[in-house]
C-alpha cells in the first residue's frame, strides 16, 4: 500500500474490512487483504488465497455448489484450485459430494473428452502394434483399429 501511495502516487481507499480500491491507475484495481476481512464477509472473498487447508477447501466447494452452478467459465474456482492444488485433490478424495460436483461439470462441459480421446488413441496404437507383430496386414490393422494408414505404417 505504501508503494502505491508514496512511489506511484495512487489514492488507496479502504472501502471495508480488508477491501481497498486503488484510484488513478490505468485499470481499476481492488486489493483484498484476507486476514483483515471480517468473519461475516463473503466466504469466497475470505478464501481467495493460496494457503487453504483441506477442510477450508471442502467447505468452500460444498458452499459454492449450493450458491452457484459449476460451469466451464468459473474464474473463482479456477484460481482457487490452481492456488491450492493439494487441498483440492484431498477435498475431492474426502467426500463423494465434492467429487460428484466436479464429475457433473466434467460431463456437462466435456472437460475430460480430450484426455479420453488421447488415451483411446494410445491404446489403439498399442493394440495395432501387437497385431502387426502377430502377422496381421497393414490394411487389416488400419481397418480394424480405425487408425490412419500413416499411423499404422509408423508403428
Amino acid at each position: 500500500m505504501k508503494l502505491l501511495k508514496n512511489e506511484r502516487g495512487k489514492n488507496v481507499r479502504n472501502v471495508g474490512d480488508g477491501i481497498y480500491h486503488v484510484d488513478g491507475d490505468v485499470i481499476p484495481i481492488q486489493i483484498l487483504e484476507s486476514k483483515q476481512l471480517s468473519p461475516d464477509s463473503n466466504l469466497f472473498l475470505r478464501n481467495l488465497r493460496s494457503n487453504l487447508s483441506t477442510d477450508d477447501m471442502l467447505n468452500i466447494l460444498l458452499s459454492y455448489k449450493v450458491q452457484k452452478p459449476v460451469d466451464d467459465k468459473n474464474v473463482f474456482l479456477d484460481r482457487l484450485i490452481m492456488a491450492n492444488p493439494v487441498a483440492f485433490k484431498e477435498a475431492v478424495n474426502m467426500t463423494k459430494g465434492v467429487m460428484e460436483i466436479f464429475l457433473e461439470g466434467a460431463e456437462q462441459y466435456g472437460w475430460l473428452d480430450d484426455r479420453f480421446e488421447d488415451r483411446l488413441q494410445q491404446d489403439r496404437k498399442k493394440i495395432a502394434k501387437k497385431m502387426l507383430v502377430r502377422g496381421y496386414s497393414v490394411e487389416e490393422v488400419t481397418e480394424m483399429m480405425e487408425l490412419p494408414l500413416e499411423v499404422v505404417l509408423s508403428l
